[in-house]
């Protein structure tokens, strides 16, 4: 869509000394520093583009461009790129709404009195934290993944529907979507059909198996007529996800993301059991590993991200990682505005924004005939104290057991100094992930990095974890419940060391046992009896008591 407004990526709350507003010499010293930390050169300040009392936009020599916080309450440095220049009137609208946001961050910190300096603004002050900084770029960095540069204006709407002023610009679902294939350079043709009515413009369609085989060279280098074969990509990206096209916007329900991976499935060939997308707001996991582990595995991501309140949103790809929880987003307006931000912070329930109720990614974007798609592990979360031998998880490649030729390795975050890896306390037994030590909670999760080689094609993939290490926690805390309708598989998840009893409408035992060595129950829906099923976990004297209707 045209009008869009994305979360500001910025972490507004830290402890620290008190809070102050940055003046237009602070923030050049800030930018200038930052980048010579990232890139090793010396630069300076080409002009301060933009200038308020949230942000200073500033573009430097020889080129680069820091979009640099004015108080010190927020992130030094929202948003980065060591290449290229900003120019405020051409910048993308769903970037302005990032901006916007941030104004509206920082005004509610100062009005309710958040007065803790952010952090990290001690790291660009002092010989330390910039060679922390400078050292973040080695920090399992990825180059960007996606090599072009797609927009929603011409010569890239030229299939899209209507003529003069009603011809319908691309939209962002197809954009992002059809960036995120280049990367593979699948498929080589379509498949299927979709038609629909499109408000506007009457009846839509596309006989996906008629057309013919995409030339994925002209697609990634402009070639054939300016654009063509990528506009034609691109509208086929659009009609599969029954694009709502209009000449000032084009889009999609934000609450319908299954849109994309049905197309991405039906009508391009991209394997559905891979495809998924997850909802910030509902997924247990560490979001930011999600998002790295895609990059790793080489594909780009769909995220979509909107504000509850105003209900604008967009759709963009993350395609690159530059060490320090900086990520490479490509908006998909020309390249306009391309950069690298910081993703810890697009939850804003704290600022009453509501943001993170809005933001879905779609992952699994990968070619069919990827060797090595994903890692997996059954739990990151393990409760204290526990003997040492204990298993936290079973790991997962391709969403099964390894393969016979696949040799797997551990090791903890990459020290630039040393050119080492930290120790973890946990170690491999085959495709389980047991603890070496008794462990204590601890504040900061541990970083385990999951290596995976296939000695039969030479090919490798890695993949990272945040591991929790919590306090004792009670059965019912521990335990989580999760259906799913099209196997009609009913997943339990819950802590170490539980027996579990599961009994018919009529009291009579169906199955028990001991919870080993992974502490996961899955229940057939289809296998149980019509009626009320009780389903008991116990450890010593605690219980917990669950039923299941048939």
């Amino acid at each position: 869509m045209k009008k869009v407004f994305l979360t500001a990526i910025a972490a507004l709350c830290a402890v620290g000394a008190w809070a102050a507003p940055v003046t237009v010499d602070r923030a050049k010293a800030t930018a200038t520093a930052f980048i010579k930390a990232k890139t090793g050169a010396n630069v300076t300040v080409k002009e301060v583009v933009r200038a308020t009392d949230t942000y200073y936009i500033i573009n430097l020599n020889p080129g680069g461009w820091a979009i640099v916080s004015a108080d010190d309450i927020a992130e030094p440095v929202i948003g980065f790129n060591t290449t290229g220049a900003l120019n405020w009137h051409s910048i993308p609208q769903n970037m302005t709404g990032f901006i916007g946001n941030l104004e509206a961050k920082t005004d509610f910190a100062r009005r309710n009195g958040l007065k803790a300096r952010n952090a990290n603004w001690k790291n660009l002050s002092t010989p330390q934290g910039l060679a922390r900084i400078s050292r973040a770029d080695d920090d399992a960095s990825i180059p960007d993944l996606i090599k072009v540069n797609f927009n929603q204006t011409p010569p890239f709407n030229k299939y899209c529907p209507g003529t003069g002023n009603n011809k319908a610009i691309v939209g962002c679902p197809a954009v992002s979507m059809a960036q995120a294939m280049t990367v593979q350079q699948y498929p080589a043709q379509p498949q299927g059909k979709n038609s629909y009515s499109c408000a506007g413009y009457g009846l839509l369609e596309i006989n996906y198996d008629a057309e013919k085989p995409y030339n994925w060279d002209n697609i990634l280098h402009g070639r054939n007529d300016q654009y063509d074969e990528a506009a034609r990509l691109l509208y086929h990206c659009g009609v599969s996800v029954n694009m709502n096209y209009g000449p000032d916007g084009s889009g999609i329900p934000s609450n319908e993301v299954s849109r994309w991976v049905n197309a991405l499935a039906n009508n391009f060939g991209y394997n559905k059991d891979d495809l998924k997308y997850y909802w910030r707001t509902s997924y247990r996991g560490d979001w930011e590993a999600l998002v790295l582990n895609e990059l790793n595995a080489g594909r780009a991501v769909i995220y979509n991200a909107i504000d509850s309140k105003g209900h604008y949103g967009h759709s963009f790809n993350v395609d690159g990682y530059r060490g320090d929880k900086y990520y490479h987003l490509n908006w998909g307006w020309g390249g306009v505005g391309n950069g690298y931000f910081r993703l810890d912070a697009l939850q804003d329930a704290a600022m009453d924004m509501n943001y993170d109720s809005g933001h879905v990614v779609v992952i699994g974007i990968g070619s069919p005939n990827q060797v090595l798609k994903n890692i997996e592990l059954s739990d990151i979360v393990i409760d204290e104290k526990l003997p040492a031998g204990t298993v936290l998880a079973q790991i997962t490649v391709n969403g099964a057991a390894p393969e016979s030729t696949y040799k797997l390795s551990i090791f903890g975050a990459y020290d630039k100094r040393t050119g080492t890896y930290a120790d973890v306390p946990f170690e491999l037994d085959g495709d389980l992930l047991k603890t070496k030590s008794v462990l204590t909670a601890q504040n900061e999760p541990i970083e385990l990095n999951v290596r995976v080689e296939d000695t039969a094609t030479s090919t490798r993939l890695q993949s990272s974890f945040m591991i929790t290490v919590c306090p004792l926690r009670t059965i019912a805390a521990a335990t989580s419940l999760t259906y799913d309708r099209t196997t009609g598989e009913l997943l339990i998840k819950t802590r170490n060391g539980l027996d579990y009893t599961l009994t018919g409408p009529d009291g009579s035992r169906i199955s028990g046992g001991s919870l080993s060595p992974v502490p996961h129950l899955t229940i057939r829906k289809a296998e149980l009896p019509d009626g009320e099923s009780t389903l008991t976990l116990t450890s010593g004297s605690q219980s917990k008591v669950l039923k299941i209707k048939k």
